[in-house]
């Protein structure tokens, strides 16, 4: 029902000489009566109307109608926001009911948006949604409210811990983890640094080479996704420290000592570049030259490998004596020669 209603009577002839009393339901009189009367309830009213002049009466009634329908509205999203979906409709059902209908939309924030004749709108954020949806044939208004869900969260993930591929193997495998085990995910390992041999959408792919590896997990109920990385290096030669023996006098003989750094024995030690090798790390009895010295542990891992030179000193002469020089046996006599012609 309006909250205001005009009644209209009309009177054959004038109506100037004839009295009106309008009584409505509850029984009362409502005070100056007219022939178009306003009312705010429903029901039945009743009209007298006299003729003072001959005492005539006639009497009718009126019933008012109400129309208090409210529209009965169902909003609901069957989708949530999430990593695949960046906008869902909100539907909104009105039954059975039939007629003209506007909608008046207040986002998360209270503020309105749509066109009003937009029942099931789309939207992009989450939060409470209401509308406020009124049936024009009667003016009353329904407010429904939908909660609009996200789902955003990223897969929890662990690349492992950063890989050292010992140097007597030639591949190691990664150990990726999904925390939630509960997720249905998609894997997939990658990189641009290393080699991968095989697994790479499992958790434990194979691989061969050193790099930088990454772990991409897709959860495939929302669309979202989590990427983590792990180091993988080659073992590194380890340090030795060399020292060389040169020999002290000319013709004699020079050695090597070599010491090997926080590594695990037994060692094997080569001194011409690994063509052969010995348990010792002790060398006598070495010529002069270069030597190329590398060890291997007890894994079978090379050393850096150190080239030392051997010197042999410089010959040495004893004291007094000159170098020997040939002199031609005619150069000789003439000079003998000569002495004697001077000497007479």
């Amino acid at each position: 029902l309006d909250t205001i209603l005009d009644i209209n009577a009309a009177i054959l002839g004038s109506d100037e000489f004839f009295e009106l009393t309008w009584i409505n339901p509850q029984g009362e009189v409502l005070p100056d009566p007219q022939v178009q009367m306003t009312v705010d309830n429903a029901g039945v009213y009743q009209l007298s109307v006299l003729n003072p002049i001959n005492g005539c009466q006639t009497d009718v009634s009126i019933e008012v109608e109400e129309n208090s329908i409210y529209p009965e509205v169902v909003a609901s999203s069957p989708d949530l926001l999430d990593c695949n979906t960046d906008a869902v409709q909100i539907l909104v059902d009105l039954g059975l009911n039939e007629g003209e209908y506007e909608a008046l939309w207040m986002d998360p924030f209270g503020s309105p948006f749509q066109p009003a004749q937009v029942l099931s709108p789309t939207v992009d954020l989450e939060g409470l949604y209401a509308v406020i949806i009124t049936d024009l044939s009667n003016n009353c208004s329904t407010v429904t409210e939908v909660l609009i869900e996200s789902d955003y969260d990223q897969p929890l993930i662990d690349a492992g811990l950063d890989v050292v591929i010992p140097c007597y193997e030639e591949s190691t495998s990664l150990n990726g983890t999904v925390l939630d085990g509960t997720l249905n995910v998609e894997i997939q390992w990658f990189t641009t640094t290393g080699l991968i041999l095989e697994g790479e959408s499992t958790t434990n792919p194979e691989i061969a080479q050193e790099g930088v590896y990454s772990f991409s997990v897709v959860d495939l109920g929302n669309g979202c996704s989590s990427i983590d990385s792990v180091l993988v290096e080659k073992e590194s030669p380890f340090d030795i420290a060399v020292e060389g023996l040169d020999p002290i006098c000319y013709g004699d003989y020079g050695g090597l000592n070599i010491e090997v750094f926080d590594q695990n024995g037994p060692f094997l030690y080569s001194i011409d570049g690994g063509e052969q090798f010995t348990t010792t790390a002790q060398f006598e009895y070495l010529e002069a030259g270069d030597y190329e010295i590398v060890v291997y542990d007890i894994d079978g891992c090379p050393s850096l490998t150190e080239v030392i030179q051997i010197v042999e000193p410089a010959e040495e002469r004893k004291a007094g004596t000159v170098p020997f020089k040939e002199v031609p046996l005619n150069q000789y006599n003439n000079d003998i020669k000569n002495e004697v012609e001077t000497y007479g």
